[in-house]
């Protein structure tokens, strides 16, 4: 009998006053650092005019050197913004690729790119049937030129992220995999509808869901390593309009973005109780915990993944395979 489900993390390259050099360091010592806990993989999140939170605008450059040094490693992206991108499908992990997907929010990166965000949806569509029938070695509609070496087996390691219960079930029945958490945080009114919305048409069920995972040595320690990136968090919020989120404590504030927190028995009460997690988790699915922010080094982050690997999740039903 296999884990319950695959183990694995989600980076944003967090780093702010950090030169690039130092970032990728940085990442390289994560995620080996994690393979030699036993993670199943490790996945990096796209942005692209950040200069703090999530310095990585071309996770996929990344990820030759990290195939290289790390072969049974998985590697996915939650997620790429496609309507930003033109993708081309890259061979060189064998098969340890996992591509993650979405259409972004209506952020200021799309005016960089000379996009209107309306059209994200619209142009989101068209990149991923371009990139479907490129998975596949189908030649572009028009020409006779097709993608060298073609993919096929990377069309089922295909990820989607949304907000929209129509799309999560349409995203069920074509097959892909569901990203959950990449955004909407609360998992009452946001994602368990989306995960049931997902299931209810899919023919190969598999989630990867994301949680900030913060064990310490008490709530206490966990709140005081967190309020910084509370504060970053809450000043951007507040600058796009939301003010609700001003007169939160830290604590309420961290509630609201479902942060897992405490020692680590209280973190796995925590993610127990977490309605729309475990019960959704099966051997395909990934549980990706988040163990960093803008203003963490990367060495506490390796201690919290050790936690995560030795305590934590095989309190969950995971186990190193």
């Amino acid at each position: 009998m296999g884990s319950a489900f695959k183990l694995g993390f989600l980076t944003h390259l967090d780093g702010a006053g950090k030169d690039e050099g130092t970032l990728l360091k940085e990442l390289f010592d994560v995620f080996t650092a994690a393979e030699a806990f036993g993670f199943d993989g490790g996945w990096v999140a796209q942005h692209h005019v950040r200069a703090d939170y999530g310095r990585r605008a071309s996770p996929m450059v990344s990820f030759g050197a990290l195939a290289s040094r790390l072969p049974r490693f998985r590697l996915g992206t939650a997620m790429i913004v496609l309507p930003m991108e033109n993708l081309t499908p890259d061979s060189s992990s064998h098969g340890a690729f996992e591509l993650g997907l979405g259409t972004g929010g209506p952020n200021e990166a799309f005016g960089v790119f000379g996009l209107d965000p309306a059209n994200r949806r619209a142009l989101f569509d068209e990149r991923l049937g371009a990139l479907r029938s490129a998975l596949r070695g189908e030649p572009k509609p028009g020409g006779d030129h097709i993608l060298r070496p073609p993919a096929p087996t990377a069309d089922g390691r295909l990820w989607q992220s949304t907000g929209d219960l129509e799309r999560a079930a349409v995203i069920g029945e074509v097959g892909d995999g569901l990203l959950l958490g990449t955004a909407g945080h609360d998992p009452y009114t946001g994602q368990r509808p989306l995960a049931n919305a997902y299931l209810s048409g899919a023919r190969r069920p598999r989630f990867g869901i994301v949680r900030t995972v913060f064990p310490a040595e008490d709530r206490k320690a966990a709140r005081d390593e967190l309020v910084s990136a509370v504060a970053v968090h809450r000043e951007n919020l507040t600058r796009r309009g939301l003010t609700d989120v001003a007169a939160l404590s830290t604590e309420e504030y961290l509630d609201r973005l479902n942060v897992h927190r405490g020692t680590t028995s209280e973190v796995i009460e925590s993610l127990y109780a977490d309605p729309a997690l475990l019960g959704y988790l099966n051997a395909d699915s990934w549980f990706l915990p988040v163990v960093r922010h803008g203003h963490s080094a990367a060495e506490p982050a390796i201690e919290r993944l050790r936690l995560i690997a030795t305590e934590i999740a095989p309190a969950l039903g995971w186990w190193r395979t």
